[in-house]
């Protein structure tokens, strides 16, 4: 499964951009008598289609250049990239928010796409969907970025062609993980999602800088029917605290001792901190945990309990999105957690 940041940006530098179309998917049918019936079947926002033009002549670099291109230069190739290449699909910005789209039209001749371009227009761009890709109501796509707060956010598909990192891929802070004994790539057979497979032989993930969090969010999987006593560490702090460990050869998480400032979810449920039940035999799930006070920790670690080293993850890890925001909104939890559930096939309960 292709990454949301895998697919390329155009770049509008020099580009006018117009919405030149609206359409709504309804089926109507007509009974006599002026009586009728109408029924929805694609999304309440609709589909919208653009054109792009420039007024930037054909091939003069004194407009600036794009990726040391001349600007036309640049959207021929992006063209032909995203017609003849292996993905049609791209994304654009329109009126601050990003959208998946693709060409209308995908023959045009050199000359016809610079007579469109520059005189004629302006060539088609139409709404495009992607399966897997959450979406806000309006058919842009959301991404975790778009919510305030954002610390890190790592994921095991946007690495999967990079065995041994993790980088941080829209945090406001440099927080990459580093291994020792890095978790190897892999592939689920449940799901065909890629993920970091954690063997309970002593691999992790860590970063070794002190964050402040409230907010966390991790897909991920034990592979057995029930913890195994000493391999059930997930996160921890960098040095002295758990943050989700197993709790013996039960199915849920050791209740650490948070109280009242502490709560949890897995697939969107809520559990005390005595029943932190957990995702287990390969099955991703959706868990959240949120310190409703925020915590500041001296840094984050996937796969052992830090302050037990015995304690090691024995399963899958797919993707973590660390927030510090304590008035997160409901509606940005909801968007966050059906963001995950759509991309790894999760059920929410």
């Amino acid at each position: 499964m292709a990454h949301l940041l895998d697919y390329e940006e155009l770049d509008l530098t020099g580009m006018d951009i117009d919405i030149a179309d609206w359409s709504g998917e309804v089926l109507r049918t007509r009974f006599g008598s002026r009586y009728g019936a109408t029924v929805r079947v694609g999304p309440e926002a609709g589909d919208q289609d653009w054109v792009i033009s420039s007024g930037a002549l054909p091939d003069d670099t004194g407009y600036g250049t794009i990726n040391t291109l001349s600007r036309f230069e640049y959207y021929y190739d992006f063209f032909k990239r995203h017609t003849t290449g292996t993905r049609d699909i791209f994304v654009i910005e329109y009126q601050g928010k990003k959208w998946h789209a693709s060409f209308a039209e995908p023959r045009i001749s050199f000359e016809r796409f610079t007579n469109d371009l520059y005189a004629n227009g302006g060539v088609a761009v139409m709404q495009r969907r992607v399966r897997g890709v959450y979406y806000n109501t309006d058919g842009s796509i959301f991404y975790p970025s778009d919510v305030n707060g954002l610390v890190a956010w790592y994921s095991a598909d946007a690495e999967a062609n990079t065995p041994g990192t993790a980088d941080n891929l829209e945090g406001t802070a440099d927080l990459d993980l580093v291994a020792t004994d890095f978790p190897y790539p892999a592939i689920t057979e449940l799901t065909n999602s890629t993920v970091w497979r954690f063997p309970a032989s002593g691999n992790y993930m860590a970063h070794y800088e002190t964050m402040n969090m409230s907010h966390c969010f991790i897909v991920a999987a034990f592979d057995t029917a029930a913890f195994g006593g000493a391999t059930e560490g997930l996160v921890s702090s960098n040095s002295t605290y758990g943050m989700l460990v197993g709790d013996g050869t039960t199915t849920k998480f050791f209740d650490l001792g948070y109280a009242g400032t502490f709560s949890y979810r897995k697939n969107g449920t809520s559990y005390a901190n005595s029943n932190l039940q957990a995702p287990m035999s390969g099955e991703l799930g959706v868990m959240e945990f949120i310190f409703t006070s925020g915590i500041a920790s001296d840094g984050f670690q996937v796969g052992q309990d830090r302050g037990f080293g015995t304690r090691l993850w024995d399963g899958d890890v797919a993707e973590i999105i660390l927030f510090n925001d304590t008035a997160m909104s409901t509606a940005n939890q909801t968007k966050l957690r059906e963001y995950l559930a759509r991309k790894y096939q999760i059920t929410l309960d």
